[in-house]
């Protein structure tokens, strides 16, 4: 089995710190993760997450860090603005984000699908009530190629019960002909490797912070670094029985 690839969702994280962004990202790299994924507006965008905003500039810094030490860099961008910025300075991996403002606002929508960078498009499905219309929205992003689409399966619920994961929707999502992966909003180790173990998750998207009890919106649905590093260690023990 190929190996599963493991992103390290530090988000909003850093509560606009920008020192706390750049130990998120080397929690990252010291975790094992293949790639680590940030959150990006421009101003103005939410003026109520003002204070949890990156400047494009240094996000462009820690794509240029990423790339020195081989890891994976990229973010979801949520206006048309951030999408063009992050094609300008070539990401690669693209993230579109359970959230229907979003996946609504066509300029946004169009500048993803056009993006001249693009090697690969994740498509977290949360904000979809059941499976209808996944399909149709994967192939209208696919650009006739289908195989660099991959959906996640979501429960946008933060933080998730494991009761609540509701696993074998990864199966289901399978019907469309993509990989499927799992967005885990949970402070569980075991749910992502059962994901791949059972159900055969190609994509692992986990929170990771420096610390849970900080304040901000994702710490309380987040993995300590350590923790993270158990994780990734435990998915790839399981590949090697797969």
């Amino acid at each position: 089995m190929a190996n599963t690839f493991i992103v390290a969702e530090a988000g909003v994280n850093h509560n606009g710190n920008e020192g706390s962004a750049w130990s998120l990202l080397s929690a990252a790299y010291e975790s094992g993760a293949n790639a680590v994924k940030w959150q990006l507006w421009s101003a103005n965008r939410f003026l109520h997450l003002e204070h949890l905003r990156l400047r494009f500039d240094f996000i462009e810094d820690l794509f240029s860090e990423c790339r020195k030490i081989g890891l994976e860099c990229f973010a979801t961008p949520f206006d048309a603005k951030s999408a063009r910025f992050l094609d300008s300075i070539g990401m690669e991996i693209w993230k579109v984000p359970s959230n229907q403002e979003v996946i609504n606002d066509p300029e946004t929508m169009i500048t993803i699908k056009y993006a001249t960078s693009r090697r690969m498009i994740i498509i977290s499905t949360g904000t979809f009530l059941g499976v209808t219309g996944v399909g149709d929205y994967a192939r209208f992003l696919a650009r006739n190629k289908p195989y660099d689409i991959t959906l996640l399966h979501c429960v946008s619920v933060y933080p998730l019960h494991e009761q609540n994961a509701n696993l074998g929707r990864i199966i289901e999502l399978c019907q469309f002909g993509y990989p499927v992966g799992f967005s885990d909003h949970s402070t569980s180790i075991d749910l992502p490797v059962e994901a791949v173990r059972d159900y055969g998750a190609t994509v692992i998207e986990k929170h990771l912070t420096i610390d849970r009890k900080q304040e901000g919106p994702d710490h309380c649905a987040s993995l300590e670094p350590h923790e993270f590093r158990q994780m990734v260690e435990n998915i790839r023990e399981v590949e090697k029985a797969l």
